[in-house]
């Protein structure tokens, strides 16, 4: 019987290892790997990598406009940005966007197969999932910028809201 329990306690503690975040605009305890204070504690963001070599992102902010992950560069030009904010209807938009000098754009491929965005009591949560090979890098790292603002739409300046930082490849 000991050796029963010791084995399903063993397999409960594997599988916690292997499973993957879900995409689904809710971020629970321990459902990532990694993650990190952004944005002076306004902003969480958080990674876990796949057992493909994909990787799945989340930003949680306190805010009730747009928030962004950009990844491949630690500024606005060149990166690959991801975008989203709940609308005054409730409807979630998710934008992917290049960023060049202090402006960006629609990409017009997609390489996110899966995001979501959510706002509940005043909290947002931008999440994705990137598969492998769609990941930029730098180097054995993935620089990223965040950012966000109170505005609900996909063009108004972030001013100071705004963090840089890097995270390691697996």
């Amino acid at each position: 019987m000991k050796r029963l329990v010791l084995l399903l306690a063993l397999l409960a503690g594997g599988a916690a290892v292997w499973a993957e975040a879900v995409v689904d605009g809710k971020v629970a305890a321990g459902e990532y790997a990694s993650s990190k204070s952004v944005m002076n504690g306004d902003a969480t963001l958080s990674w876990s990598w796949d057992a493909k070599g994909g990787i799945t992102i989340a930003l949680t902010a306190k805010n009730t406009g747009w928030i962004a992950v950009g990844l491949g560069t630690r500024t606005m030009t060149g990166s690959a940005m991801y975008m989203g904010y709940v609308d005054a209807k409730g409807k979630a938009v998710f934008s992917e966007q290049t960023g060049a000098e202090h402006i960006h754009s629609p990409t017009g491929t997609k390489l996110a197969d899966k995001s979501a965005v959510t706002l509940t009591g005043g909290v947002e949560v931008l999440e994705f999932h990137l598969p492998a090979g769609k990941i930029p890098t730098k180097g054995k790292n993935v620089p990223f910028i965040v950012a966000f603002s109170k505005k609900a739409d996909l063009t108004s300046p972030h001013g100071d809201n705004y963090d840089i930082g890097s995270f390691p490849l697996p």
